[in-house]
């Protein structure tokens, strides 16, 4: 018995959205994380703001880059 090509589809569709769903949540609490942490070691608001987003930019460039180079 043969899954139907909709009910696939709409299993791709259900587990991508459950996965981006929870992706950002835990973007959400890292920087909050990250923020926090900068804040309590007294850096300044706009340093603690960019300090975790530079961080997130590198990892997303080398996972990037090594994919690119494999």
């Amino acid at each position: 018995m043969e899954p139907s090509l909709l009910a696939v589809r709409h299993i791709q569709r259900t587990t991508i959205g459950g996965v981006v769903v929870l992706a950002g949540i835990a973007a959400v609490v890292s920087f909050r994380h990250m923020h926090e942490l900068r804040l309590r070691h007294d850096e300044d608001y706009f340093a603690a703001v960019l300090i975790p987003l530079a961080g997130w930019s590198s990892s997303v460039w080398e996972g990037h880059r090594h994919a690119v180079l494999t």
